[in-house]
């Protein structure tokens, strides 16, 4: 994608961490990023 995000495009992954269903993730580094990675 090489760009920056839009908000719309992040809210996913925001209302996924802050549900149930992801009541198993611990200890993770989730990378919405687009596939940049900036150093």
């Amino acid at each position: 994608m090489q760009r920056a995000a839009q908000p719309y495009e992040l809210a996913p992954a925001y209302v996924f961490l802050g549900c149930d269903d992801s009541s198993d993730i611990t200890g993770q580094v989730l990378h919405v990023n687009g596939g940049t990675v900036v150093s």
